[in-house]
């Protein structure tokens, strides 16, 4: 197995396909290739949006990470290009036994435990914040790890009920408009919709209805590996993993963003366990490499940051900075290509639901809108901050020069 792994390495994710072909779910783990196997899967159905799908397939060894806080994905971008896709790819790799695949009401979460098992994936399409469900995903996710309770009362009897614990959620929306508390459990991914990329995505299907990408028939085979994968993994049961390296580990967001990173490391700790030493409490040690593997990530959805800001988001900031930091929705308009009206839905949320109404004027604290004088306008601070999270590991030297005495001259006569 061993010559195999050195076969694999540096091979092009589509290479993979062909060269495990045949190779369990086991193999592929003491290989060190479970990650790599689940993600190039998944880019055999979907094109484009690397670090999407290596966010969506990096998150579900989450849910068998014991004391985890949780790292759940939020896919925003406009109707129609692949949103949903890219979801229902990844959903497509999980087990029937691990996973929730469809909408849900706000309190239907304390009644699922007969149908949603621990550390399952949730995934939620098109989903719409409302207070009630914000209040329950709220509580759900800020004690990741235990079972949130709720007490109600039928026919004048107490009913305790249970939502499980360690979910984690996969949702798409068309702009993530919800709360600060809301917005700071999810890691915002763009889809990018641009023309090139729409036609990219065109040419991807032209090939597989030519005939030229995966058979069907392959494509069964891998997913069926993938879900073995994810068993293998569920069959370990809760899993401690730590970080003997978290000292050197610098992030410049809030703690939420500082701790989904580090779940993060340790996620792809947990993919390589076959492979792993562990420490004298039988703790599996993570290296540097998952650091890499995470930091990749992250650097490449642009990081993440409390405020949260989508592409969109960003772009109508800094068409404002550009106007002067004054600009009225004409003037955004024209500066980023967007229409009026959704530049306002952008804005100020859209919808009746308070939940909804937390627009981008919401979360940015530097932005405001003077209605005094015409053509209204949009006033931004210059002390507006738009910087994603940082991520970087101090240098082994570094961390040792910082309590090392500095040797002195020798006095000489």
């Amino acid at each position: 197995m061993a010559s195999m792994a050195v076969i694999i390495e540096g091979r092009e994710a589509a290479q993979m396909s062909t060269a495990l072909h045949g190779f369990t779910a086991k193999d592929i783990f003491e290989m060190g290739l479970a990650y790599d196997y689940m993600y190039d899967t998944w880019t055999s159905m979907h094109w484009g949006d690397e670090f999407l799908g290596k966010a969506l397939i990096a998150t579900i060894p989450i849910g068998s990470l014991k004391d985890a806080q949780g790292c759940h994905i939020c896919v925003v971008g406009e109707a129609g290009i692949g949103k949903s896709h890219s979801q229902h790819c990844a959903i497509k790799l999980i087990p029937r036994e691990y996973k929730f695949n469809g909408t849900i009401t706000p309190q239907s979460l304390y009644y699922s435990s007969d149908i949603i098992t621990p550390g399952s994936i949730i995934n939620i399409d098109d989903l719409v914040w409302s207070d009630s469900l914000g209040a329950t995903i709220k509580k759900i996710t800020s004690v990741f790890s235990n079972q949130v309770q709720k007490l109600s009362v039928n026919n004048g009897e107490a009913i305790l009920e249970s939502a499980v614990e360690r979910p984690t959620f996969w949702i798409s929306q068309v702009e993530m408009q919800a709360d600060e508390q809301i917005r700071d459990r999810f890691i915002i991914v763009d889809i990018e919709g641009s023309k090139e990329r729409i036609e990219e995505v065109k040419e991807f299907m032209n090939r597989n209805d030519r005939g030229d990408g995966i058979s069907s028939s392959e494509l069964d085979m891998k997913i069926e590996v993938c879900q073995n994968i994810v068993r293998i993994l569920r069959e370990q049961g809760v899993i401690e993993v730590v970080i003997p390296f978290a000292d050197r580990i610098k992030t410049s967001g809030n703690l939420r963003a500082h701790r989904m990173f580090m779940d993060l490391v340790k996620s792809f700790t947990i993919f390589d366990f076959m492979n792993r030493k562990k420490d004298d409490r039988s703790r599996l040690i993570a290296i540097e490499d998952d650091f890499i593997r995470a930091k990749d990530i992250f650097d490449g959805i642009g990081g993440t940051s409390s405020n949260k800001y989508t592409s969109k988001e960003r772009g109508i900031l800094q068409s404002i900075i550009d106007n002067g930091y004054r600009a009225s929705f004409a003037e955004v308009s024209s500066k980023t290509g967007i229409n009026e009206q959704y530049i306002r839905d952008i804005v100020f949320g859209r919808g009746k639901d308070q939940q909804q109404k937390h627009g981008l004027i919401s979360k940015c604290n530097a932005l405001s809108y003077d209605n005094k004088i015409r053509p209204y306008k949009l006033r931004l601070g210059k002390d507006v901050d738009m910087g994603p999270a940082q991520v970087e590991l101090i240098p082994v030297q570094d961390e040792i020069s910082k309590h090392e005495p500095i040797a002195e001259e020798p006095i000489t006569a």
